[in-house]
């Protein structure tokens, strides 16, 4: 099965259409949250409202930060995750 990408620069504000976005129950998902976007910036209190939004809908954030990760772990992530 293919993985569906999902980019979102503040995914609070777009977070209700994210099971539509699936179509399927989300609850229970563990999602690869990827913040290296985010590396250089002074202010990312946003980062934190995004990991709330996955966690209000009954997601797992597993954070994967693929400027500092290995090649193998960035593929582990990817792919165990749904």
């Amino acid at each position: 099965m293919m993985k569906q990408l999902f980019l979102a620069s503040s995914f609070a504000d777009v977070s209700q259409y994210f099971s539509q976005f699936t179509g399927e129950d989300v609850q229970g998902k563990t999602v690869t949250f990827i913040p290296t976007a985010s590396n250089l910036e002074d202010i990312n209190h946003y980062m934190q409202n995004d990991k709330k939004a996955f966690e209000a809908l009954g997601i797992k954030v597993d954070e994967l930060d693929v400027a500092e990760a290995a090649p193998a772990l960035i593929q582990q992530k990817i792919t165990s995750n749904d």
